[in-house]
């Protein structure tokens, strides 16, 4: 089907060209589908999947972990006082005030629409007040024209138990009720079991 003979060369730039081109592609569907795009946190798909990973080394090492779910109460509000963008980059500055606080071994990642998940290996307990008060403390100062974002923090702690898949489960709702405890009783600032 080719008229005359292609020179080896000019074939192998060519596909190296159509392989990088593909490569390119492949990571940006990559990460479209693992990151959240307004913070550049993972998204809740791919935090799962990795905390699921994560916890089964936790389960195999006998380590107790915990997850603390840091959520904005009034995200709803800020989203209407604020256009997309400028509601987008707040809380992209409340996720990176968040961030410097987790050690290289713990996974932060966006939850859901008004909260944040830190799952946070081989931990123990007594840290996980002063570890909660830090992430509260970094966010304090995270403010736009006079709007102050309002947060809270649920948590659980213990050890991994239980078949694959199902291990982590226990844990993330026992941190989302500890993290509605607070919004409901407005009196905490976040609750730690």
């Amino acid at each position: 089907w080719m008229q005359k003979h292609c020179e080896p060369h000019y074939l192998h730039v060519a596909l190296m060209d159509s392989l990088e081109r593909i490569w390119g592609q492949n990571k940006r569907l990559a990460k479209q589908n693992s990151v959240d795009p307004g913070t550049g946190a993972y998204n809740r798909r791919s935090l799962l999947k990795i905390i699921s990973s994560y916890s089964s080394l936790a389960e195999r090492d006998g380590h107790h972990v915990a997850n603390i779910m840091i959520g904005i109460e009034n995200i709803d509000e800020l989203y209407t006082t604020f256009d997309m963008k400028t509601a987008d980059e707040v809380v992209q500055r409340f996720y990176n005030g968040i961030k410097p606080g987790i050690r290289v071994s713990d996974i932060i990642g966006r939850y859901d629409f008004s909260s944040f998940l830190v799952y946070l290996s081989k931990v123990h307990h007594q840290y996980l007040y002063e570890i909660a008060h830090r992430f509260a403390e970094s966010t304090q100062s995270i403010h736009k024209a006079g709007f102050v974002l309002s947060v809270h923090i649920g948590g659980a702690y213990g050890p991994i138990r239980g078949e694959t898949g199902q291990r982590i489960g226990p844990y993330l709702t026992r941190a989302r009720d500890c993290l509605m405890r607070p919004r409901l009783s407005r009196t905490q600032r976040g609750v730690i079991e």
